[in-house]
């Protein structure tokens, strides 16, 4: 789930976790993306930071 949101962020040139956040709770293709479930900011901040190293 949150690879995908990941993805289609960078796909829309959106690389903020919390920019990636507010459009979970706006968009549709994000909010399908994520299981209409609403993740932190911080929980996608990890994973985008373990997916770096």
């Amino acid at each position: 789930m949150l690879l995908c949101i990941i993805l289609m962020g960078t796909i829309y040139s959106i690389h903020s976790s919390r920019k990636l956040e507010s459009m979970v709770r706006e968009n549709i293709v994000f909010m399908y993306l994520a299981t209409f479930q609403q993740p932190v900011f911080s929980t996608i901040l990890l994973l985008n930071v373990n997916i770096m190293i």
